[in-house]
């Protein structure tokens, strides 16, 4: 009996001492850091709203271990911006996760950090320009993109369509036609199952949505070496290791195609170029480490760029179905606006409402809620009067800044007007693609994709709710980005 009551003290004497003294010095207060797990049971579900919980009870920059990982979570715009400006704020946390993808590297325009991502990074903007991207260039091929998904939309008017299908397609050959020079088939083989394997990385999160779990297979590795079947990462490995052979089946027919002296057609052209023209062997762009830089930089581009266009457009017909007052505004300013010709980017600055609308999806779904984890290069002694340890993970809490009632008065209502209020300027609050170093740097050509699907299709089409079935669920699906449920809406021809 002596025996166990003693056993019993030193367990709770070590949860104790864990909870309240187990934290680096000046560290930011937050919720108690339990042995193995740390602060991950009080996030509760879904994540997003826990850490917004968490934020009302400590304030707008709070401590909270992930696993063994200590992090901090920015819940104030001013707070995200000081930090994310920072250039000791830019590297990206070592998780197994953003290493396995990378042969034990973090490499890539995403999860890239260090003096090899300023590099890749500056390299990619400037492409960008060259190629078009938020320019006429990109649009007239979004603007062929639209026109065939109208065409192919024709054939589903009058019965129920799975709206979350629409968009993945038509977003990934915008893009690819600028990446990689060619666009997919709708029916090709290849490409449906490209965005079923890429599905499979972006759903790795999504274990269970009902509890914290899907957060611990990010900060407590040892679990998926445990149960690498049960946590879904043998089948978030085998997705990658699938995808690489066709990204690099197109890199290699590029470096057939290409003739000395001759144009450079698309991003893969500009990148081998960097290649061949790079002979410092410490560069990203040297030899073997650049052929594999290109191939994580593809890697990024249609993960994240074919997943965050389409979900966002997805959640934006969802909320058009459900807010039918608002798509009627929306159509009677292309009417006034644009008339029967077709839609260009020249049309956008005289379409307010259409922006707003826009805008207001963004902020309401926040699908990069949490953004992508951000983490201390060294240590960092004066931010805000605390002290952050040398790889501390940061949390920008956007879903909070976009959810803030001090800043939006009345967040919870969907209400596209309020970016259109006289004397208040709300876009310098709405941060969907981050903020600072790390930016995205394809924000531009995003929004040109979210501006001429919407006008294209509501030109042609009305998007109405399934009579007799439950309106859909607008809470999110959570992953590695708030996704929607799988929905359905009636497309009706417009007259």
């Amino acid at each position: 009996m002596i025996v166990a009551v003693v056993i019993l003290f030193l367990f709770l004497g070590a949860l104790w001492y864990f909870a309240f003294h187990c934290r680096p010095a000046n560290f930011p207060s937050g919720p108690p850091r339990l042995p193995i797990v740390g602060g991950l049971l009080s996030l509760g579900n879904p994540p997003h709203l826990g850490l917004r919980r968490l934020a009302q009870k400590y304030g707008p920059i709070y401590g909270i271990y992930c696993g063994n990982y200590p992090g901090v979570v920015l819940s104030d715009l001013k707070l995200i911006k000081d930090a994310f400006k920072d250039d000791r704020f830019s590297a990206r946390p070592p998780l197994r996760p953003f290493l396995e993808r990378s042969w034990g590297h973090r490499k890539g325009l995403i999860f890239g950090s260090g003096e090899e991502w300023l590099e890749q990074r500056k390299f990619a903007i400037k492409a960008f320009k060259e190629l078009g991207m938020g320019s006429g260039r990109a649009g007239a091929v979004i603007e062929g993109e639209v026109q065939e998904l109208v065409s192919r939309l024709r054939g589903e008017v009058g019965h129920p369509t799975a709206v979350n299908h629409f968009f993945h397609i038509a977003i990934v050959n915008a893009l690819w036609h600028l990446v990689a020079g060619f666009r997919y088939e709708y029916d090709d083989p290849k490409l449906q199952a490209l965005i079923s394997l890429t599905g499979d990385v972006v759903r790795f999160r999504s274990l269970d949505s009902s509890s914290f779990w899907p957060n611990v297979l990010f900060f407590m590795p040892w679990l998926t070496r445990l149960f690498p079947e049960v946590s879904r990462w043998n089948r978030f490995l085998a997705s990658f290791r699938a995808i690489f052979p066709t990204l690099q089946e197109y890199i290699t027919q590029h470096k057939e195609q290409r003739t000395a002296g001759g144009a450079d057609r698309d991003l893969i052209d500009l990148y081998l170029q960097q290649i061949e023209k790079t002979k410092d062997e410490k560069s990203s762009f040297f030899g073997t480490n650049g052929e594999r830089g290109l191939l994580i930089v593809l890697l990024d581009l249609f993960v994240a760029g074919g997943e965050t266009a389409s979900s966002n457009l997805t959640w934006g017909f969802l909320f058009l179905a459900c807010f039918p007052e608002h798509q009627a505004r929306i159509q009677d300013e292309i009417d006034r606006v644009i008339g029967d010709r077709l839609p260009t980017l020249v049309d956008k600055p005289r379409m307010p409402f259409v922006e707003a609308f826009i805008n207001e999806v963004l902020r309401m779904v926040t699908i990069g809620a949490m953004s992508i984890f951000h983490s201390t290069s060294e240590q960092i002694n004066d931010f805000h009067g605390y002290t952050l340890p040398k790889d501390t993970i940061v949390f920008g809490n956007f879903w909070q800044v976009h959810h803030d009632p001090n800043i939006w008065g009345d967040p919870q209502n969907f209400k596209p007007e309020r970016f259109l209020e006289p004397g208040t300027n709300m876009h310098e609050n709405l941060r969907v693609f981050s903020t600072g170093k790390r930016i995205c740097p394809g924000e531009a050509f995003a929004r040109d994709e979210l501006f001429m699907f919407t006008v294209g299709l509501l030109q042609v089409f009305k998007f109405e709710l399934v009579p007799g079935a439950p309106k859909p669920c607008l809470d999110p699906v959570q992953a590695a980005t708030l996704r929607s449920h799988e929905s359905q809406v009636i497309i009706r021809l417009r007259q």
